[in-house]
């Protein structure tokens, strides 16, 4: 977990900066946990049903840190939630 400075509104092609925030890899729904709401909310997100309305859902969905927010993650994701492995260290 690290601190990054939270980019809380999306949209029009503005981002308003409102604070620094912890980023927590895969706890997309900011409530401070990863677990199942989180999987289904990136499973929306990725699926184009649902879009992020949060950018730090964005900086938190990106679990292995490529610039992305796609299905990778979302693997990614349903390995760590379901306990089959933890997320790799990323550079």
């Amino acid at each position: 977990v690290h601190l990054e400075t939270s980019l809380s509104e999306i949209g029009d092609g503005k981002v308003t900066v409102k604070e620094k925030s912890a980023v927590i890899r895969g706890d997309v729904n900011l409530d401070g946990k990863v677990d199942s709401d989180d999987l289904t909310m990136l499973a929306r997100h990725v699926g184009g049903i649902e879009e992020f309305t949060n950018a730090m859902s964005l900086v938190n969905g990106d679990t292995n840190k490529d610039g992305r927010v796609d299905s990778d993650d979302l693997t990614q994701l349903a390995r760590h939630v379901g306990g089959i492995e933890e997320f790799p260290e990323v550079g």
